[in-house]
């Protein structure tokens, strides 16, 4: 058994040593929000492209202003945005011009509308304006072959805006990955059906799907199997022929109809490591195969709902991540401890819990009372868990404790 540390590590090099040219692809902007990019992006052209305005106003030349502070100028022409003649401003005269409308040549600043005097086709101004006022200069921000972003930067919103700004409809990124999903247990039904003693509503293949589509990863695939080796067998085969991603879920572990892991080896999976010094989730499997010229990964997940929530927020999110051209992030933050924890064995434990943000420099953390791996209202309610460490068994209360934030979505 290895520690949570090893496991990660294992993990991310298989990833990283995984990783094929042809999962590059050329994607529309909106398409490609989660993904990263896949090559360093450069300014196709200067940002700002032009002297423009920055406000609503009057383009007015400084020598007008050189014997007096109050200057009447009459109005020759207005330059909207969008113009695109190039417009030149003859001494002793103003144009008008508006927020994003290119400077006329002559220009040596733009004085804000709200601080001149309208009179009929004259304007008078009271206040000598400073050279470049109110105009943003070319190249101001960005010029022409500058970096804009480097590769693995993630598209977010933002990232998108910046990028069409810069003329981009398109952009090089990592490729979703395609998934399938094996649920295993004869106890499990479809949710709204009628249950018999003795069976309960399957929750792990919404939550994994519905996970999965918090990143964008929609191509998913779900089987529903009975607790024998050959259906078992037959469906990990059929998902490592369709997905780049297999995560099966229950039947993991050492008992009797525990068949995925036999049935991994059975289709030539490579096991990378199989048990995990961690609370929940200690079964997790995870483990590779090379098949038509691709790596697949293939995840072994405990059946327990919260057991397969917490190893996917560790495990599974974080390899996906990396398929998608994320950089790795192993980073936790801190936090204040709001009562007592308290554990009975060596294992690395993840404390479902919340924050509270109370204005000082760390939050306090609320450890959950649902601690049990079948009690789903702890994890829906959590946005954090704590990592209890495996030589630790008490956490006191105004402790000062590591945590690892709870997140679904790619940004």
């Amino acid at each position: 058994m290895i520690t949570f540390e090893e496991a990660r590590r294992r993990l991310c090099e298989q990833i990283k040593r995984g990783r094929e040219p042809g999962r590059i692809i050329e994607l529309p902007l909106l398409e490609s929000l989660g993904l990263a990019l896949a090559r360093p992006v450069s300014a196709r052209s200067d940002s700002p492209r032009f002297d423009s305005s920055a406000v609503d106003g009057y383009a007015i030349s400084l020598p007008d202003f050189a014997d007096s502070r109050s200057v009447s100028l009459p109005i020759v022409g207005t330059v909207h945005a969008g113009t695109t003649s190039r417009r030149r401003l003859k001494p002793g005269t103003t144009q008008q011009i508006f927020t994003g409308a290119p400077v006329p040549v002559g220009s040596d600043a733009i004085v804000m509308q709200e601080d001149v005097v309208l009179d009929n086709h004259q304007v008078t101004f009271h206040v000598s304006p400073k050279p470049g006022a109110n105009i943003r200069k070319r190249g101001a921000e960005l010029r022409r072959g500058e970096k804009l972003f480097e590769a693995g930067t993630v598209i977010t919103p933002s990232v998108a805006q910046t990028l069409a700004a810069c003329g981009f409809a398109r952009v090089k990124v990592h490729s979703r990955p395609t998934v399938s999903i094996i649920i295993t247990g004869d106890e499990l039904r479809t949710p709204g059906s009628t249950l018999k003693h003795g069976q309960i509503w399957d929750s792990n293949a919404t939550a994994l799907k519905a996970a999965l589509h918090a990143l964008g990863v929609t191509d998913v695939h779900t089987q529903h199997v009975s607790d024998n080796p050959a259906s078992t067998t037959r469906a990990i085969r059929t998902a490592l022929a369709r997905s780049d991603v297999v995560i099966a879920t229950g039947g993991v572990s050492v008992g009797e109809r525990d068949f995925v892991k036999e049935a991994f080896a059975s289709n030539d999976v490579h096991e990378v490591f199989w048990r995990v010094n961690i609370k929940p989730g200690k079964p997790i499997y995870f483990g590779t195969k090379r098949q038509n010229g691709k790596t697949k990964y293939v995840f072994g997940l405990p059946g327990n709902p919260v057991s397969v929530m917490v190893t996917y927020q560790l495990f599974v999110r974080h390899a996906i991540l990396q398929m998608m051209g994320h950089i790795e992030d192993n980073s936790t933050i801190r936090g204040i401890l709001a009562s007592q924890l308290k554990k009975s064995d060596s294992r690395t434990e993840f404390v479902r819990a919340y924050q509270e943000f109370t204005g000082v420099s760390l939050p306090k953390i609320v450890p959950l009372n649902a601690r049990e791996s079948h009690m789903t209202t702890g994890m829906a309610k959590a946005d954090c868990l704590i990592v209890f460490p495996a030589e630790k068994g008490i956490l006191d209360a105004g402790s000062e404790v590591e945590i690892i934030p709870i997140e679904w979505a790619a940004y």
